[in-house]
């Protein structure tokens, strides 16, 4: 929500032509990434491999997406999750001007203008719902939606009634929703320009004087400052004619006085609501998950996500995800790394050329404290489901811990590259962080996609096999009783835990 620029972030951009088209190259030439969602694949396509053109990485996906469609439009969305790790800007930009925007003809059949109102409102707000669920991932992050409206959306027009019927839609849904999402870290703005010569115009754009258009530069310039301004939400930029910019009134919007003061005792018990409830969650034994589909790593790959979005940790901790490794590296890679420099409490190494697991984390005078090497390195193109459990009072996982003190810490968690060491080459979905301890139980329960924190299934795992629904062949190990020992467990290798030996292989 507080990013003042556009150098690194991740954005979707419905429309591959005119407004759209300008967008994406303005933020791909500043540093961006983008998603380009059209119904235009071959303008879509063109327009993508002339952004990653001279690029040393991908800078730029297409996405076939109709935005009346919620299955394209989600897949879509999920697509740029997998394969950038997240998303941060949102512009729902497609719209339409059709024939027929009129209510005098004597027709029988309904007015065919009436597309006008599902791709302009339906599609902004399907692109709206999904891009609040998409952003909220980010958590203290958030992110930004600016979705386009209209000078036809602010005034009566009177020659394009469903029109400007569709665009005042965007300006009352984006508006509204302004109010309440705030308290998931999101902000929401919007575009209303006047005449600008785009493809969607052609057909009307000869009739206008030119002193009565909108530079094209003039409309991205406004895009990126709503972008950028973390100040900047419920805000609407209009592009009048011949080019003058002027935040509207938001007053003019407001509800009577009387009306608006029992409306925000509403809004504001949601807000009280909403933390009241993360609190409460954050203090009780439970887990978020920081990434459920799954996202496609490069050794420079990563997210970070920052102390304060996880559960608040005493002095127990978990963390469970799945991994697939394309390649092995020559060097040490990093699946996740919490404390920087200073702390390696939860963290989990590959070594290089084989892919050894190496869990890690810190204790009293050791920063760096752990198990060397697992045994057999993880195959490749297998995914495999992995389990760190740490505890402090318990002093489990898996090695001699004596007396010592795990020492936890607030320092952001690098799920891939940490900025020492590369990030693997593959995929890494359903990562949960956890604040307490897993047992053997309710790691087999998070294996097969259950909610360890709410699950009533009995599951007692011991030495032998257990047969969990998949059919896949589970083998439980105790560990040993020994004053002292740490236990863990990473399903995938051999070691003291729960474990899926590596010569079965998962396939999910």
């Amino acid at each position: 929500m507080s990013f003042t620029s556009v150098e690194g972030k991740v954005a979707f951009v419905s429309a591959a032509s005119g407004i759209g088209e300008a967008v994406v190259t303005r933020l791909v030439k500043e540093g961006a990434k983008v998603t380009v969602a059209d119904i235009q694949d071959e303008l879509g396509k063109k327009l993508v491999e002339e952004l990653n053109s001279g690029k040393t990485e991908t800078v730029a996906i297409y996405e076939h997406v109709d935005v009346t469609n919620w299955n394209e439009y989600l897949a879509a969305f999920k697509k740029t999750v997998q394969v950038y790790g997240r998303v941060d800007i949102i512009v729902n930009n497609a719209g339409i001007f059709a024939e027929g925007d009129c209510l005098f003809d004597d027709s029988d059949e309904p007015p065919n203008a009436l597309k006008m109102i599902d791709v302009n409102l339906k599609g902004v707000l399907n692109g709206t719902k999904l891009g609040i669920r998409f952003l909220k991932q980010n958590g203290k992050d958030g992110g930004v939606i600016v979705n386009t409206s209209s000078i036809a959306g602010l005034f009566n027009s009177p020659l394009v009634p469903i029109y400007s019927a569709s665009k005042f839609g965007v300006v009352g849904l984006s508006i509204s929703v302004a109010i309440t999402v705030t308290v998931h870290n999101i902000r929401i703005n919007v575009i209303a320009p006047s005449a600008v010569d785009t493809p969607m115009m052609k057909s009307v754009i000869h009739t206008i004087p030119d002193d009565h258009k909108v530079e094209m530069r003039k409309v991205v310039d406004a895009f990126i400052k709503l972008f950028t301004n973390p100040a900047y939400n419920g805000e609407i930029i209009a592009l009048y004619p011949g080019g003058v910019s002027a935040f509207v009134e938001k007053s003019i919007y407001e509800l009577p006085t009387k009306l608006n003061e029992g409306m925000k005792q509403v809004i504001n018990k949601y807000g009280d609501d909403f933390r009241k409830s993360n609190k409460q969650t954050d203090e009780a034994s439970t887990y978020r998950e920081l990434i459920t589909e799954p996202i496609a790593l490069t050794p420079k790959d990563n997210r970070i996500i920052n102390h304060s979005e996880l559960p608040s940790v005493k002095d127990e901790l978990s963390v469970t995800l799945k991994v697939n490794i394309a390649a092995h590296g020559p060097s040490w890679a990093t699946i996740f790394h919490k404390g920087g420099e200073n702390g390696r409490t939860p963290s989990l190494f590959l070594t290089p050329n084989t892919s050894h697991a190496r869990p890690r984390f810190s204790i009293t005078d050791n920063y760096s404290f752990g198990i060397d090497s697992i045994g057999d390195g993880l195959l490749l193109n297998r995914w495999y489901h992995m389990a760190y459990t740490l505890s402090n009072s318990e002093r489990r996982m898996d090695f001699i811990l004596m007396v010592q003190k795990v020492l936890f810490n607030d320092a952001p968690l690098y799920i891939g590259n940490d900025l020492v060491e590369d990030a693997i080459t593959g995929q890494i979905n359903n990562f949960r962080y956890y604040n307490f301890r897993l047992s053997q139980k309710e790691v087999l329960i998070d294996y097969m996609g259950e909610d360890p924190t709410k699950s009533n299934e009995i599951i007692t795992p011991s030495n032998g096999t257990i047969a969990p629904s998949n059919g896949t062949t589970v083998y439980g190990y105790s560990c040993p009783e020994t004053s002292g020992v740490l236990a863990g467990s990473i399903i995938g290798s051999f070691f003291c835990g729960m474990i899926f030996p590596s010569q079965i292989g998962l396939q999910f």
